[in-house]
């Protein structure tokens, strides 16, 4: 299974209190099941656990992820493009992603069952 890690504490709280985080990243991912890689501990660990990654879209300017900041788990759009580019040592343009948790089986089944 293919990996992605989480090194931005922000990001990583945004995924881990809401199940969801919008992630900047220097190179395109695949959609798919990802296992997710962390050495960060708080508020949660999840180091290893799955995770689903969808590409969203090419950003190359900031008006782009104005839609978008609110579940990045960063304050501003110039707080987030700052993160990135101390992660990955580039700016825009970069690659928009939506992970999150996988829905778990139970509640894909009893959502069946109320329709």
């Amino acid at each position: 299974m293919p990996w992605i890690w989480f090194n931005s504490p922000k990001a990583y709280s945004q995924l881990c209190y809401h199940g969801h985080v919008m992630t900047l990243r220097s190179k395109r991912k695949k959609d798919g099941t990802y296992s997710l890689r962390t050495k960060l501990t708080k508020p949660c660990r999840y180091d290893g656990v799955s995770i689903e990654v969808r590409f969203v879209e090419f950003v190359s300017s900031e008006d782009e992820l104005k839609f978008h900041v609110g579940s990045s788990g960063f304050d501003t759009v110039e707080e987030w493009l700052d993160e990135a580019k101390r992660l990955h040592g580039v700016g825009l343009p970069l690659y928009l992603h939506s992970v999150r948790f996988p829905l778990p089986k139970m509640v894909l089944d009893n959502d069946k069952k109320s329709s």
